[in-house]
């Protein structure tokens, strides 16, 4: 099943939430990677939103100088 698509300002807020979670230092380190992994999934997450975005925005351009 594919995942729901969340906005971006989710995923920033998610990734925020991880940073807050992994400064705990009781975390051990095996959930810091976890926490870690996930947070690199939601990078990569918010870079393909903010370059579909900026697609987005190209072609809306493009077509105002018409």
């Amino acid at each position: 099943m594919a995942e729901k698509k969340i906005s971006i300002n989710e995923q920033f807020s998610k990734l925020e939430k991880l940073v807050k979670e992994m400064e705990d230092p009781e975390l051990s380190l095996e959930e810091s990677f976890a926490k870690y992994s996930e947070g690199l999934k939601l990078l990569k997450q918010c870079n393909d939103s903010i370059d579909r975005i900026e697609k987005q925005i190209e072609i809306l351009e493009e077509a105002s100088n018409d």
